[in-house]
């Protein structure tokens, strides 16, 4: 398997998590109305991950799990498990971002 076929690998799984989280936050959203404005958002900035291997999709992904976690924690009223949710939003999107320059550096060479 070449290198590039590895990275769009890891590109898509961590778009795949984004969808978990918003599967997850769905669940929630029975209980907190809210959350389905952050469903949304997680499926709409994982489309272009996942179709496109979007870089700027990626950075935002990062920018909106940053603002999320920061909202989560000072709401009392949140589960700590949707604090979980934000921070693998997170690190999916760290993931994505770094695979996502990894596979277009390697595309142009």
């Amino acid at each position: 398997m070449q290198e590039s076929d590895k990275c769009l690998n890891k590109i898509k799984s961590n778009a795949a998590n984004l969808y978990v989280v918003a599967a997850f936050y769905i669940g929630f959203a029975f209980f907190d109305v809210s959350l389905i404005t952050y469903v949304v958002i997680l499926v709409v900035l994982g489309l272009p991950i996942l179709k496109w291997q979007s870089r700027i999709a990626s950075i935002i992904t990062i920018l909106f799990g940053i603002i999320s976690l920061y909202i989560f924690a000072n709401n009392s009223s949140f589960d700590s498990l949707v604090l979980i949710g934000a921070v693998v939003i997170i690190w999916s999107g760290v993931l994505a971002t770094y695979y996502s320059f990894k596979y277009h550096k390697l595309q142009t060479v």
